[in-house]
């Protein structure tokens, strides 16, 4: 995801990519492209966040 909501598809969720140490098959990655040290994220990524991060 960029500032602007955009979602990118990069690898099939069927596929194993590395993203987190030992716990790659426990879950899938969610990349929000910035500096979050100094940038804040928009409120169209917090809601996108929100509504692919349900149970």
């Amino acid at each position: 995801m960029n500032g602007k909501a955009t979602i990118y598809y990069c690898v099939d969720i069927s596929k194993k990519s590395y993203h987190i140490g030992n716990s790659n098959t426990l879950g899938l990655g969610i990349c929000v492209i910035g500096d979050y040290g100094t940038d804040k994220l928009s409120e169209a990524t917090i809601r996108l966040l929100s509504i692919y991060t349900k149970h």
